[in-house]
């Protein structure tokens, strides 16, 4: 396995999915053994999109520009939630 197998447009799926799932937790109450089965789903999801990719490559741009525009969004969201964690008085 080539390591660059676990990336789409230069992003790790790995941490695409713990974003994904941790927005899910945060956002929708999902815990425990629902986490877990909602990592599964979106590891396979974005592994195979990331094949598609190759197999296909009229597709690859569109699959990499959506998976791009994920990782900008958890990205955004993530340094707003720790800008407004630094901003709250300590006590």
């Amino acid at each position: 396995m080539n390591l660059n197998d676990l990336l789409i447009g230069g992003l790790s799926i790995v941490a695409l999915v713990i974003g994904l799932v941790e927005a899910c937790k945060k956002n929708f109450g999902i815990e425990g053994k629902w986490a877990f089965i909602l990592a599964l789903i979106f590891g396979v999801v974005l592994s195979v999109l990331a094949e598609i990719a190759v197999q296909v490559p009229a597709a690859s741009v569109w699959i990499v520009r959506v998976v791009q525009g994920l990782g900008a969004a958890l990205a955004a969201t993530g340094w707003y939630d720790l800008s407004q964690n630094l901003a709250k008085p300590r006590e």
